[in-house]
């Protein structure tokens, strides 16, 4: 029988054998010695080295991981598991019997080479099962980069400013940076924002191995220009990075000479209340800076807030080092919003540093989405964010915080009345995802699953500078066909299907709208779809 003995009593008989071995608490001159205690000798278990053989394997071809694992420790280690990773994915894995004190043991696993940067590593007794004097070494890592790795290290400008009309010369240099030669072919492109200037074929490229082309550009537009240089744009090559292929200038082509003058955008502040919402007015002020060591002629400063224009006020030029405020305003809108500033908006003054002109503040104001509301986050991937450049002939910050922005104002007023908020930055609370891929699935422009509130869709952003002819359309209409594409898989998500087949002016077409003669008209919801999702998302909430 297990009798609970109150705590008031469980002290009792502890007090008494104190008292009766003469210790007492406080006063007297007796103290307890404490006992000394012996850690028991404990084995220590951990990676020495994790190699490949053979440690130039090409991609597709098996190739052997090794590590040798050792026993530091003075006590020897039972039974324990060594497992083998690769990018977070098991590779394979042993148990061993044990291992005594001071000895080593090598163990392998066989891994199929991949083209790219891959993390390798060796877990030595995973999951803890035996008790080490060191717990925090049990783990190696390894970078392998394998096979071709073709990027662009040098892209050079003669004149450095051309002026309208002028001829320049473009120099790109072209490297094989990787671990094995290029034996098959492969092109250069080169283009002004979304004009092709050339394409140029190589033989091949040994590693290491470098080489220089040179391209003219005849009669150079003015103003702001985006140069783009990319190789292997037609992915012949599997390569140890793909992200490093493209590199871009952005340029200013005008009638005035270089004067040194480098404006800077410091800072974009809100004037007001410090929690602004829907319906207030407030005060953006941009701080602009002559960084540069020459004087900056009259030039334009533009707000946008989501891709929208709200004022471009002018100033009357800055000397080296001279800085202005410059102040418009402006009524909040709920929401995510991307407020940018940009000086020299039209692109007059040739400055050594043109990125420097924008600066972008993401904020999102109130009031806050209630609980029958649903954020949608669009997310973009870094090589469909590289296809879009391409796409619209801008540079990757114009992509990111006005094209995008502006698809996101085209989707808002596609669900105008219906309780969804849409963000280019990931919400904290549960949300339903749209990724911009960069996949071509042929006809297939976006997927995604049926009545899955909170799940993911795709739109394939690769199927879209597949077509050619999407290339020649106004930019307004091209962010008018992405938003009703992502509009259509959103509304799949909500549970949305098919309402016609080839009706252009209807989200839920089951074919898109990519006619260059539709101008920016925007397609909507039917009325019987429209219900539907307010009825799931109403604006009115009781919860």
């Amino acid at each position: 029988m297990v009798v609970n003995v109150p705590k008031a009593f469980r002290l009792y008989p502890v007090i008494l054998l104190l008292v009766g071995l003469g210790l007492s608490f406080g006063a007297g001159n007796s103290t307890a010695q404490p006992v000394p205690t012996e850690t028991p000798p404990l084995p220590d278990l951990l990676p020495l080295s994790l190699d490949l053989d053979p440690p130039d394997v090409g991609p597709g071809k098996p190739a052997t991981v090794r590590s040798r694992i050792a026993n530091r420790g003075e006590a020897d280690a039972g039974s324990f598991w060594v497992v083998f990773v690769a990018d977070g994915k098991p590779l394979g894995s042993r148990l061993l019997p044990g291992l005594a004190a001071g000895e080593e043991v090598e163990v392998e696993a066989i891994w199929i080479a991949t083209p790219q940067r891959q993390t390798l590593e060796v877990r030595v007794d995973s999951p803890d099962r035996v008790e080490e004097s060191d717990e925090e070494n049990n783990v190696l890592r390894k970078e392998i980069q394998l096979g071709a790795d073709l990027t662009i290290t040098d892209f050079r400008l003669e004149p450095r400013f051309p002026r309208p009309g002028e001829s320049a010369e473009i120099t790109i240099t072209v490297a094989n940076l990787g671990t094995r030669d290029v034996e098959s072919n492969f092109a250069l492109r080169v283009t002004v924002g979304r004009r092709l200037l050339a394409t140029r074929f190589f033989p091949g490229l040994a590693r290491g191995e470098t080489r220089t082309e040179r391209v003219t550009w005849r009669q150079a537009e003015m103003g702001e220009r985006v140069l783009w240089a990319r190789v292997d744009p037609f992915d012949a090559v599997p390569e140890a990075d793909e992200g490093n292929n493209a590199l871009t200038k952005l340029i200013n082509v005008s009638p005035l000479g270089f004067t040194g003058a480098d404006l800077a955008v410091a800072d974009l502040l809100l004037v007001g209340s410090a929690s602004p919402q829907a319906g207030e007015s407030v005060t953006l002020e941009a701080v602009i800076v002559n960084e540069g060591s020459g004087e900056a002629p009259p030039f334009a400063v533009e707000f946008l807030v989501d891709g929208e224009p709200i004022a471009a006020p002018s100033v009357g030029g800055l000397a080296p080092g001279e800085s202005t405020r410059v102040r418009v305003p402006w009524t909040v809108e709920a929401g995510e919003r991307r407020l940018r500033v940009q000086a020299d908006a039209e692109a007059r003054i040739p400055e050594a540093d043109e990125e420097d002109n924008v600066y972008v503040l993401v904020r999102e104001f109130g009031p806050p989405l209630n609980a029958c509301g649903q954020y949608v986050f669009l997310r973009v991937t870094a090589g469909a964010l590289l296809q879009l450049q391409e796409l619209t002939g801008l540079h990757e910050e114009a992509v990111r915080n006005v094209f995008l922005t502006q698809v996101k104002r085209v989707m808002e007023e596609q669900y105008e009345g219906i309780n969804v908020r849409f963000t280019l930055e990931r919400p904290r609370r549960a949300h339903a995802t749209i990724v911009f891929d960069e996949r071509d699935r042929g006809s297939v422009l976006g997927q995604a699953p049926l009545g899955r509130r909170f799940g993911t869709g795709y739109v394939y952003i690769g199927s879209f500078t597949a077509r050619r002819l999407l290339f020649s359309l106004p930019l307004s209409r091209l962010a008018v066909i992405l938003a009703s594409v992502t509009s259509h898989e959103l509304g799949h998500l909500f549970g949305l299907q098919h309402s016609s087949k080839n009706s252009p002016g209807d989200i839920m077409s089951a074919n898109a709208d990519l006619s260059p003669f539709s101008g920016n008209q925007i397609p909507q919801f039917t009325p019987e779809a429209r219900g539907r999702l307010e009825r799931l998302l109403p604006l009115e909430c009781s919860r």
